[in-house]
């Protein structure tokens, strides 16, 4: 977990630092990096150098090898089970700027857990009961939110044991991925 960026002197986060420190758990929780997702090489082609060149002239410059192993690398489906639809909204999604890509898209530093996040952290750790500060949090909220259908819904549904509910989920995800290809 890196939380460098974090100043340790206030007791209040600025929504940068909020940013980080929800990315950094996110990947506690075994998110992968959502630009590096399979889905997103399907909707943004990176302009490689201009990645390179931006992360080399930081105060703390990357390496190429970590350049490319953390944001121009795009996992492979056979290295990640879950993943969802590209979400540019995800706590997991680095800022884009516009000449880092090929369709010059600009996508902002996200401050914020999207929706897909919430549904895929109540899916991987399902409670029996929502929240009391978000009743709608459910396991049914989530499957709709991810767009979950079918006979595999039902039997998610029908199941209480968390273990049952992530494999029947895994073999969701799959199936549907596998559609998009």
């Amino acid at each position: 977990m890196n939380l460098a960026k974090i100043d340790q002197s206030s007791f209040t986060p600025t929504d940068i630092e909020t940013s980080y420190i929800l990315h950094e758990f996110g990947h506690v929780l075994g998110f992968h990096h959502e630009h590096q997702s399979p889905s997103r090489a399907r909707v943004l082609t990176f302009n490689r150098e201009n990645i390179l060149e931006h992360y080399r002239n930081q105060d703390c410059p990357w390496s190429r090898k970590d350049i490319k192993q953390n944001i121009i690398n795009v996992l492979k489906d056979k290295q990640i089970s879950n993943y969802s639809l590209f979400d540019p909204n995800s706590i997991m999604m680095y800022p884009i700027e516009e000449s880092y890509t090929e369709q010059e898209i600009v996508i902002p530093r996200n401050t914020q857990l999207s929706e897909l996040d919430k549904a895929y952290a109540m899916v991987h750790y399902p409670r029996q009961r929502p929240h009391k500060r978000a009743p709608e949090w459910t396991i049914s909220h989530a499957l709709d939110v991810i767009g979950v259908h079918g006979i595999l819904r039902g039997q998610i549904l029908r199941t209480r044991d968390p273990e049952k509910i992530r494999d029947l989920f895994t073999r969701w995800n799959a199936a549907e991925r596998s559609k998009k290809v």
